[in-house]
């Protein structure tokens, strides 16, 4: 990426009409006021799930969010999302891979970089991105954006670009606005932020003062505005405070290395925004809620319980009140009782159909698979078992995620290590082929069993056989190069060379030995 430099050639020239005042803040307002409607419908959803994840305006920390009558949505949006992020980032393991070129290959070995050399250099430059992912928090921005998918079905993650010391961060849909081309693809981005007018610098603290409203001037919050715009295939970003178009702020992107990542969980053809799973179950959570409700109103009156007394017995209700447990008071006992309620069947009805909904909820955002231990201690098997369990529920939204997220993710911590080694483009690996690695490892574990299993033949048979076909067939089978362990005809040539060169040495220098130790005629 390049600062935007007038006197450059190389730079594009910052579009005219981002040049203006105040249109970035103008531009905001038209694309905010477009979706204030599934503004609204994300606040429901909120609530009936996890209310501090999307409030409503004018809400602070002296305001309690959670009102609903019941916790089933947190529950399900809470497990939903960790699961979501524990398999999309695997702990302990790239969810990406470094493929490299057959032209990259022979050019990396005419420098002198053996296959196996090659590969342990990918493999380490894997682990130090996924050590870097670490370091910059991806993961806790991760399960955040998780709960805002589910629940608003759209999120946007910032990574910080190479250089900068920050932790990543997530945005919702509150903050941030898109618009999108006829394909589906993002092509702008506003990002609004509130901060603080002392913390810009003094040309820009002057330029946003002067394009200020006489009554406004001494207001110390600042609107400041990240505008990005896709420009053939590059971004263009510039920010802007309140009116004014901040200097210096014009920074270019390549299309595939922009910080920001724009998410969403299901989008239908045409619309802008994504649509949650909250969405797509808000029949069952509307339902639960207004049951959950009435049930607890219906407990409240079932243990209401009334004691009757008959006025004309003449029983003091003031001492029965008074009394302690287990005295003597003098009244009539068969004309004391209980208030009785004929509601109970009401009661068996409302918890059947409580019963529908939590199975139906449960089922969709798997709450009845078996519990996730800690992520220091889970499994390959168990992270295998999430990655079928989402494959198979939400199959066309995780491969939507590998693609949007996970590739964009692995571009921007590449970039942040400066690995520079190869140009291909990371693939990532996910689901059953997440723990790719380690199956190679494996496979050539097998492939060796095999091949020691010719040990066995007779030395007859052995004889006809063709063992380097039988080597390349084996290795085929299980997805491996057996050239890259098996040497050819010039290598094996050579080393018995070196071995007899060797062996020639070591007697000589035995026999020198014997000479030395022998006593002088």
């Amino acid at each position: 990426m390049s600062r935007y430099d007038p006197t450059s050639t190389a730079v594009a020239i910052l579009p005219e009409n981002l040049k203006q005042d105040a249109f970035v803040k103008k531009r905001w307002a038209h694309l905010d006021g477009i979706r204030q409607s599934i503004l609204t419908r994300c606040e429901q959803y909120s609530e009936w799930t996890l209310p501090s994840v999307f409030p409503r305006p004018g809400l602070n920390e002296d305001t309690e969010l959670q009102l609903d009558y019941q916790s089933l949505g947190a529950e399900a949006v809470n497990n939903m999302a960790n699961k979501l992020a524990l398999t999309l980032l695997t702990p302990h393991r790239p969810f990406f891979r470094l493929n490299i070129t057959a032209g990259e290959r022979q050019a990396l070995q005419a420098e002198g970089m053996e296959p196996p050399m090659i590969e342990a250099v990918l493999a380490q430059t894997e682990r130090d991105a996924m050590t870097e992912l670490e370091r910059i928090g991806v993961r806790t921005a991760t399960v955040d954006a998780a709960k805002l998918l589910l629940i608003t079905g759209n999120a946007l993650i910032k990574i910080p670009k190479e250089g900068d010391e920050g932790q990543a961060s997530t945005f919702s849909l509150r903050r941030y606005v898109v618009r999108r081309d006829a394909s589906g693809n993002v092509i702008e981005i506003i990002i609004r932020q509130v901060a603080d007018l002392n913390t810009f610098s003094e040309e820009n603290r002057t330029k946003i003062i002067m394009a200020r409203e006489l009554n406004e001037k001494d207001k110390p919050d600042v609107e400041l505005f990240t505008y990005m715009t896709l420009i053939k295939n590059r971004w263009e970003l510039v920010q802007a405070a309140d009116d004014a178009t901040l200097e210096d702020s014009h920074t270019i992107y390549p299309k595939k290395k922009l910080p920001y990542i724009v998410l969403v969980w299901n989008r239908v053809d045409n619309e802008t925004y994504g649509r949650g799973l909250v969405e797509d179950y808000a029949g069952d959570f509307h339902g639960y809620h207004g049951l959950s409700e009435a049930g607890a109103n219906l407990t409240a009156i079932l243990c209401d319980i009334k004691f009757l007394s008959d006025p004309r017995a003449g029983n003091d209700i003031e001492t029965l009140n008074n009394s302690a447990s287990g005295t003597y008071v003098a009244a009539v006992p068969d004309t004391i009782g209980t208030s009785t309620s004929s509601i109970i069947t009401p009661t068996d009805m409302l918890e059947m159909y409580l019963s529908k909904y939590e199975r139906r909820i449960g089922r969709a955002f798997l709450l009845n698979s078996s519990m996730v231990r800690d992520a220091e201690r889970v499994t390959a098997a168990e992270i295998r078992f999430m990655s079928d369990e989402l494959q198979t529920s939400h199959g066309s939204v995780y491969a939507n995620l590998n693609n949007t997220f996970q590739a964009q993710l692995a571009n921007l911590l590449l970039q942040r290590l400066d690995f520079d080694l190869v140009e291909s483009e990371p693939t990532i690996v996910t689901g059953l082929d997440s723990l790719a690695r380690s199956a190679d490892i494996n496979n050539l574990r097998l492939w060796l069993q095999d091949m020691a299993l010719l040990e066995q033949v007779p030395e007859g048979l052995l004889t006809k056989l063709k063992t380097e076909n039988i080597a390349a067939a084996l290795a085929s089978g299980y997805g491996i190069s057996h050239t890259d362990y098996v040497m050819n005809d010039k290598e094996q040539e050579a080393a018995r060379d070196k071995g007899l060169e060797n062996e020639l040495g070591s007697s000589i220098a035995q026999n020198a030995g014997a000479n030395l130790t022998q006593p002088q005629e």
